[in-house]
């Protein structure tokens, strides 16, 4: 889960960091059927045509949102801890999975979490959906990387 989110990071690289480094932050999940609203729009284009979407890898992160007033409670988390909070986009930009999906963020959602920013082009990225859309299941498990050489690549 953690590693998925290592390419998620590469906008937020951009604008908070030239260099491999890690960083806590607070991770949880939206999609679908919890957007505002309903559905795959996000409020910048970030080359995607103003759709979420994403395999996780370095050329294509997956879309997610964070503070500096792009959504409420990432700069509710970091006025109040300051700690960065990242909402992640799970499950599919075509349909949405109701509940079961929203369950399914819940369960990913396990507190803070190490995050590499600006990794290796060629960074080791676990891509499988943590939300199937066509009902086969919520993949929580956690893709197992070495954080302290992360970098060092």
């Amino acid at each position: 889960m953690s590693l998925l989110l290592l390419s998620a990071v590469a906008a937020f690289n951009a604008i908070t960091a030239s260099a491999c480094s890690t960083q806590q932050v607070k991770q949880t999940f939206y999609g679908w059927p919890d957007n505002d609203p309903a559905g795959p729009a996000i409020a910048y284009d970030c080359g995607r045509d103003y759709t979420a979407g994403g395999s996780g890898t370095y050329d294509n992160p997956l879309t997610f949102a964070f503070g500096q007033r792009r959504i409420q409670s990432c700069d509710t988390d970091w006025t109040d801890s300051g700690i960065y909070h990242i909402d992640v986009f799970v499950g599919s930009n075509q349909g949405g999975g109701g509940q079961n999906q929203i369950d399914c963020e819940i369960r990913l959602t396990t507190g803070d979490q190490t995050i590499v920013r600006a990794p290796a082009v060629d960074y080791n990225v676990d891509t499988t959906e943590l939300y199937q859309l066509d009902g086969s299941g919520c993949i929580t498990y956690v893709y197992a990387y070495d954080v302290a050489n992360s970098c060092s690549m």
